[in-house]
């Protein structure tokens, strides 16, 4: 196997026209990590993995593989390998055969060919599928194809766009579980693109998070979704997102803030640059009384949606619109009056004219 690769993103900036799509990307991806871009349609997560890939050029800044810059070089040069959401098979080809066919471009010896395509069949499960055709495959085999595709040119980078969006939801686990123990077993620095924040979690060493081409936050998913940088990461990442409300400054220095007719203390020594600010707080963090508490509010149950093992309950604190989740041995019904209990060091507090968070 290849030596793995570090990536460097060195203020690349990239428009079509006048648009900027990316402005002042600066970034490093360790060599053997899973890395992952993640944020809302058009944010720019595709055009950086064109740009890494050597299928589009950057405007600005230079990108570096282990040091050396890449620029000029073709995807073939770099020795990437795309995954793509639509799998990009060939129809006419069987999945033994679209295996097969980088290194049959190699012109490799047909022995090792057959060894090799055999080989990541069977890591991949496909062993008794190598005779069919894509269209007579499942959407989930026919991932597995591409990948086995990526996998037996043992390159020097993963790159993946999306893969598993064509993919139903259980697939989708699947999938995602087989992407962990291929790369664990593989090793190779993977690059992965999506807008679905839950498969970001679930797969990655760290995530950036972007928002209109421009970079928010990067750091490994427990931080992200524990301590987000900005009111955008935390209204993104977590499902449901994280509660937001505005809060009024009572005191600066220790900071106090009335936050819907309550006086809380929430443990934050920066003070804020202007008199509101942003609390957030997880639903799953609010809990429903169970005895004297100074930092509880009353609220109005509105709609209780079953979740599995839990529940979400939108209620109304006063006329603002609060989401928490229940377990199952809460008793909570609709219309009903509950008592919640505002933890305060587990809030997050933004400032309320940039919308970045105040440090503890």
């Amino acid at each position: 196997m290849k030596t793995m690769t570090n990536i460097r993103l060195e203020n690349i900036t990239k428009t079509f026209g006048s648009f900027a799509v990316i402005t002042g990307l600066d970034l490093t991806i360790e060599a053997g990590e899973f890395f992952t871009f993640v944020g809302p349609s058009g944010c720019g997560k595709s055009t950086i993995l064109n740009l890494i890939a050597g299928l589009e050029p950057a405007t600005g800044g230079e990108i570096l593989f282990d040091g050396r810059p890449v620029s000029g070089l073709t995807p073939m040069e770099r020795d990437v390998a795309m995954i793509f959401q639509g799998y990009a098979l060939y129809p006419h080809m069987t999945a033994y055969e679209n295996i097969a066919f980088p290194l049959r471009m190699k012109k490799e010896h047909a022995v090792r060919i057959d060894s090799e395509v055999r080989r990541v069949a069977d890591m991949l499960g496909l062993g008794e599928y190598l005779l069919r055709k894509p269209k007579e495959l499942s959407g989930g085999q026919r991932q597995r194809v591409a990948l086995g595709r990526a996998i037996v040119r043992k390159p020097k980078l993963f790159l993946m766009d999306e893969p598993l969006s064509n993919l139903d939801a259980k697939l989708r686990l699947d999938m995602r579980a087989e992407l962990k123990k291929l790369h664990r077993e593989l090793g190779i620095t993977t690059v992965y693109v999506t807008h679905d924040q839950g498969e970001a979690m679930g797969l990655s060493d760290r995530i950036a998070v972007l928002e209109k081409g421009e970079l928010q936050q990067c750091d490994v998913p427990r931080e992200v979704y524990r301590h987000p940088a900005n009111t955008f990461v935390a209204g993104f990442i977590g499902n449901p997102p994280m509660n937001l409300l505005r809060a009024a400054v009572v005191r600066r220095s220790p900071l106090e803030l009335d936050c819907n007719g309550t006086v809380i203390a929430p443990p934050v020594d920066a003070a804020p640059s202007s008199d509101e600010v942003i609390v957030g707080i997880r639903p799953e963090d609010i809990t429903v009384a169970r005895g004297p508490d100074e930092t509880t509010f009353e609220a109005t149950v509105s709609m209780i949606e079953p979740a599995g093992s839990t529940f979400l309950v939108d209620a109304l604190w006063g006329k603002t619109p609060i989401r928490v989740v229940a377990g199952p041995s809460e008793v909570i019904r609709e219309g009903s009056e509950v008592r919640l209990v505002l933890p305060l060091e587990r809030i997050s507090v933004f400032d309320g004219a940039t919308g970045r968070v105040l440090q503890r």
